[in-house]
């Protein structure tokens, strides 16, 4: 009877390594199918392309947190999107000429700077084009009221021209974000008994959220690995950049320092700051909502309510594009607007600032 020949160590340890990665590869698939969609969302953008922290466009400011780089002239990718994004002398997404005395100016965040879409897709330059108005986007992302109201404030000098009006176009982000801990990138308010005061962003939080954001092989490991990114965030969670009040480096003194707003409290003193702010320079001032995905799903929309009674009271005229929109506007895992929704919002607004008789006849 013929000796049974014995399997060579390469044939097993090439069987064991292919059962390991088939087993891994049939565990990432089940994590991915059982995750919520709200996880994918936070974890792609602990991955993504992000144009305000990545050193190759951001950079510090003392005053605003940070700052698109101007001039720039970058290639923004993210799975969703291919996009072109170029930026003028005062690191604004629009033209030089926009900087020459525009008529409306744009405040806003990463929807007003044209987050995923080219530079004329984006609502400010559909919005230009349609009404023949001047219209400048000072949109940048990751911004709130606060760094928006500052920014307003450092740039107008150079921006200032006549019958001038400003339109804040706000997320649901911007009804909380406006006043965080002492330790953390952004400006912020607090409240200081009756009075409320204003505390600059700290240099080392906003390094500490870029090295996050340095391309690596840990990060692009954890990036397109589920599995990987979970054992990494149990094992090595990493240096926060924001830190509660009494757990930061920084000397905390409530009576110096003044204690952080609730969730929502900090939007009606925030918007009051601008409107002061505007008046300095006799600029009337209009809003936009932009409705979060979910609020077009059928999720509750609490922000919204919040939106809108804060601006009843402050007597801003204000638009909710809610009821313009669908959820086939927003990219499925990014949730900022498609092309489609872009341009969705540019003729509401068209529409709204025409309503409100701000508009030349011959557009209106």
């Amino acid at each position: 009877m013929p000796k049974k020949k014995n399997r060579p160590w390469v044939w097993n340890f090439g069987l064991l390594l292919g059962s390991t990665l088939f087993a891994l590869l049939l565990a990432e698939l089940m994590a991915r199918d059982l995750v919520s969609h709200e996880f994918l969302r936070i974890r792609y953008y602990r991955f993504a392309t992000v144009l305000n922290l990545i050193p190759e466009t951001s950079e510090f400011d003392e005053k605003l947190g940070f700052k698109i780089r101007p001039n720039l002239d970058y290639e923004f990718v993210n799975p969703d999107y291919d996009t072109h994004v170029r930026t003028n002398s005062m690191g604004f997404r629009d033209d030089e000429e926009s900087l020459d005395s525009p008529r409306f100016l744009f405040l806003g965040d990463s929807f007003t700077f044209g987050w995923g879409v080219e530079e004329e897709e984006g609502f400010v330059s559909l919005f230009e084009k349609r009404s023949g108005e001047k219209s400048l986007n000072m949109g940048v992302p990751g911004y709130n009221i606060i760094q928006e109201t500052r920014l307003l404030d450092m740039t107008y000098p150079r921006i200032q021209g006549e019958d001038q009006v400003v339109v804040l176009v706000l997320y649901d982000n911007d009804v909380y974000e406006n006043s965080y801990p002492l330790y953390s990138p952004f400006p912020t308010i607090r409240k200081k008994g009756d009075e409320i005061i204003q505390r600059d962003p700290v240099e080392e939080c906003f390094r500490i959220a870029q090295v996050q954001h340095i391309p690596s092989f840990k990060r692009n490991l954890r990036r397109w690995s589920l599995l990987a990114d979970l054992a990494m965030l149990h094992l090595d969670p990493g240096e926060p950049a924001i830190l509660p009040d009494g757990e930061s480096p920084i000397d905390y003194d409530p009576e110096t320092d003044g204690v952080a707003f609730t969730l929502t409290e900090s939007f009606e003193p925030a918007l009051r700051l601008l409107q002061s702010e505007l008046e300095k320079h006799d600029l009337p001032l209009y809003a936009v909502y932009i409705p979060p995905v979910g609020g077009l799903a059928g999720e509750r929309r609490p922000f919204a309510d919040t939106f809108n009674e804060t601006m009843d009271k402050l007597g801003i005229p204000h638009l909710d594009l809610t009821p313009f929109l669908t959820v086939e506007d927003y990219y499925f895992i990014d949730c900022h607007w498609r092309p489609s929704g872009q341009a969705k919002a540019a003729d509401a607004i068209f529409d709204f600032l025409g309503n409100q008789g701000l508009l030349r006849p011959e557009t209106n």
